[in-house]
């Protein structure tokens, strides 16, 4: 029967280099949190900002992912419940777009794109909506489109090929934006 006192710094050193990088090696394979700790040191030798780098992409992944399940539970159960529930909730999501934004750091493109998912989702619900709830929409959303600050007006002129209406948006922008 192994004893605890066997495993030490001492003990561990007289394995080698070889042997406890292939161990390392083997464990990280198996163990998503003991791989994040072996990354995180390795990260380490380059210094604090690679290090708060790595912490920056895990919770940007992380979040993109979970803004990913909602707009699937959204798009795929709910929908099939209740287009007008669903339409409701997807522009409820795509309205935190700027205070998202603002706090950060999106580089990778990872929350830009499931965004845009959710925008994308929304005309074919729009569609399945009984005549009378299509009509309301224009006018909800025009209402949300005058706080936007990314452009999406821009972008549904640009989608639909309408320069004159693009530039017309661009004139009407505020400077700060």
């Amino acid at each position: 029967m192994a004893r605890k006192d066997m495993v030490s710094l001492e003990t561990l050193a007289m394995l080698g280099v070889e042997k406890l990088t292939r161990i390392v090696l083997g464990e990280a394979e198996d163990n998503p949190a003991f791989r994040k700790r072996v990354v995180a040191a390795l990260a380490s030798v380059k210094g604090p900002d690679a290090v708060a780098a790595l912490i920056g992409l895990e919770k940007e992944a992380a979040f993109a992912e979970d803004l990913g399940a909602t707009v699937a539970t959204i798009t795929q159960e709910l929908a099939r419940l209740s287009p007008l529930h669903a339409v409701q909730r997807l522009l409820r999501l795509v309205d935190t777009h700027a205070v998202v934004f603002r706090r950060i750091d999106d580089s990778a493109g990872r929350i830009r794109d499931v965004y845009w998912q959710a925008v994308a989702s929304v005309s074919p619900l729009i569609a399945a909506l009984p005549p009378l709830e299509r009509a309301r929409r224009p006018a909800r959303l025009q209402m949300r489109l005058r706080h936007d600050t990314h452009g999406l007006a821009q972008a549904i002129a640009d989608a639909r090929g309408d320069l004159d209406l693009y530039l017309a948006l661009e004139v009407q922008r505020s400077p700060w934006r």
